[in-house]
């Protein structure tokens, strides 16, 4: 359901003529069929910044408020809170932050019960499974997976982030089934691997300029059949250079693809950020299920295992690895401080994970599974519980989950409540 807001954002640069005013539109959107929308009598809009906040009471057009900014070039987001005739909060939503600028554009918010998990307002076509993915900055990018006869598939769609809409991409230079898929600077992608019509894993090294018009374009580098694989995920560890998790492991940067011999090899689970200072930092789990942490360029072996678990980087530059291990350990959050030092949070779960898929956003913490577990990402201290899903959380910049059905690639949304409430 779309809902229409006329917010006439008009942005302007200070002494400059009105021909450099720029308007922002402003729509709503929420899940397909939902009536949440409807149960909104009264509208708060917040521009973080410059700061200002204006309400609206809904009219026979629908809803309609004016903003007056003056084009500082900074970011700002948008906040929408939706309240009913009682004045209580049902509704809740924001943007990605934008530059404050005197340009004309349209931003959708998609919005939803705060902590809530429902059906995006797009759906992947045409449906697959085991779908995967990578974060871009503005959204994600989604490839590959299989249909309901374990064909491979060609299709690639980008998640936008800004309105909630899904646009194809260039189709793959072949099907692939599990592929690896890195975001990298610039708009390029890195595409390794994945399985081909026959089923067999592949070297296949491709890269994806999305910045390509329309559709994006390829470059075929090269295929690396001592190296193929399916399945895995890479870790970034520098500008457009990656680990790829498998036996063996492999780095890849640019043209060049080479085994990092002094390691057995990784689970398909891992982390990295960047600190202030510049310097990268990850984390991965051996294949032996000892956790690594890569730093300054140097892979070091820290004394615990976790084999099965699964790791997010939080927004304060720890890791947590969620799950795994023994029966014991299967409720516990590891947590990893910037100097490697290992802490253990124990029964934070509600059930027991192996194999989980998590992702971190600056307030929370996303588990899915049965059932879909949401944590504080500063604290680790239980939030809510969610129906289950088994599928691909990736953090979008607006403190949303798309959440990626790894069974059917139907898309879900978690959505937090505003900042400060």
């Amino acid at each position: 359901m779309r809902a229409l807001v006329l917010l006439a954002l008009a942005v302007a640069v200070a002494g400059c003529p009105t021909a450099t005013v720029g308007t922002i539109e402003l729509g709503l959107t929420a899940a397909p069929g939902s009536v949440l929308l409807e149960s909104v009598s009264r509208l708060r809009v917040t521009l973080t910044h410059p700061f200002q906040v204006v309400e609206a009471t809904r009219g026979a057009n629908g809803f309609v408020l004016a903003l007056d900014v003056e084009a500082t070039g900074e970011s700002g987001a948008i906040i929408v809170e939706g309240l009913d005739v009682n004045g209580s909060l049902v509704a809740a939503g924001q943007s990605p932050e934008f530059g404050i600028a005197a340009i004309d554009a349209r931003i959708v918010v998609y919005m939803s019960t705060p902590l809530g998990v429902a059906r995006a307002p797009v759906t992947l076509a045409p449906a697959r499974a085991n779908v995967a993915g990578d974060r871009l900055p503005y959204g994600v990018i989604l490839a590959g997976g299989h249909d309901a006869a374990n064909a491979p598939s060609d299709a690639v769609a980008i998640y936008n982030a800004f309105d909630h809409s899904l646009v194809g991409g260039k189709p793959l230079p072949a099907p692939r089934d599990g592929i690896v898929v890195a975001s990298g600077a610039n708009g390029m992608v890195y595409l390794l691997g994945g399985r081909d019509a026959a089923g067999n894993p592949t070297g296949t090294y491709w890269v994806f300029d999305t910045t390509f018009a329309p559709t994006g374009a390829y470059l075929e580098v090269s295929d690396q059949a001592g190296f193929a694989r399916a399945d895995e995920v890479a870790i970034a560890i520098g500008l457009d250079k990656f680990v790829i998790t498998g036996t063996p492991a492999i780095e890849i940067a640019g043209a060049t693809v080479a085994a990092h011999t002094e390691i057995a090899g990784f689970a398909p689970s891992a982390a990295s950020f960047v600190t202030d200072g510049g310097v990268r930092t990850a984390l991965a789990i051996e294949t032996t299920g000892r956790l690594v942490r890569f730093h300054d360029g140097v892979f070091e072996v820290l004394a615990i295992s976790r084999p099965g678990g699964a790791v997010a980087a939080l927004p304060d530059g720890r890791f947590v690895v969620v799950g795994g291990g023994t029966v014991d350990e299967a409720n516990d959050v590891l947590v990893i401080d910037a100097t490697g030092s290992v802490s253990s949070v124990s029964d934070v779960l509600v059930a027991p994970r192996a194999g989980a898929h998590v992702a971190a956003t600056r307030r929370h913490l996303v588990i899915t599974g049965d059932p879909i577990e949401i944590l504080d990402a500063t604290t680790l201290v239980p939030v809510v519980t969610r129906d289950p899903i088994d599928g691909l959380p990736f953090a979008l910049p607006n403190d949303q989950v798309l959440i990626v059905d790894r069974a059917n690639g139907e898309l879900w949304l978690f959505t937090p409540p505003p900042p400060g409430v």
